[in-house]
C-alpha cells in the first residue's frame, strides 16, 4: 500500500437518496480476523453510518444491500487523527503541566486538565457541519480479495 492509496473500509448500502448514499461501515478491532475472537472479551465491532454525496448518475450504479468500499484520502485521515486525538492530547498535557505548576496539587491539576477537554470537544461539536465539509468520502464496488 502506497502513501497515496486511499483508506478503504467495507460497508453495506442502507439507503439511496437523490445525490446521497448512506453506507453502514462495520468497524472492527485489530483482532477482527482472529480465529478466537468470538471467545475473546477484547474483540469488538461497531457499526457506523456514513452519508456520501455523489452525483445522481453514479447513485444509479448502486443498490440497497450492496457491499461497497468506502474510500477516504490519507490526508483527510491524518486531519481526523489530528483533530480527534493529537490536538486534545497536546491540550491536555499542556494544561496538566500548567495546572501542576500553578496549583501545586496533582489531583486538582489532573481534574482541571481533564475539564479543559470539555470546551474543546464542545467546540468540535458546534463546528460539526464545517468539519464534515472538510472530509469527503467516496465509494467503489467491492471485490473480494484473493
Amino acid at each position: 500500500m502506497r502513501k497515496s492509496d486511499p483508506i478503504k473500509h467495507k460497508g453495506i448500502i442502507q439507503a439511496i437518496r437523490p445525490g446521497k448514499i448512506e453506507v453502514e461501515v462495520i468497524v472492527e478491532s485489530a483482532c477482527g480476523d482472529c480465529h478466537a475472537r468470538k471467545a475473546c472479551a477484547l474483540a469488538e465491532t461497531d457499526n457506523r453510518s456514513i452519508e456520501i454525496a455523489l452525483p445522481e448518475g453514479r447513485c444509479r450504479n448502486y443498490g440497497i444491500g450492496e457491499t461497497v468500499n468506502v474510500l477516504l484520502k490519507p490526508s483527510q485521515a491524518r486531519a481526523a487523527l489530528f483533530y480527534g486525538y493529537l490536538l486534545p492530547l497536546v491540550l491536555f498535557l499542556t494544561a496538566l503541566f500548567f495546572f501542576t505548576v500553578t496549583l501545586q496539587d496533582e489531583l486538582r491539576a489532573g481534574l482541571s486538565a481533564l475539564a479543559m477537554l470539555f470546551p474543546y470537544y464542545g467546540i468540535l461539536f458546534m463546528l460539526q457541519r464545517p468539519i464534515r465539509k472538510m472530509f469527503s468520502f467516496d465509494i467503489e464496488k467491492w471485490t473480494p480479495q484473493l
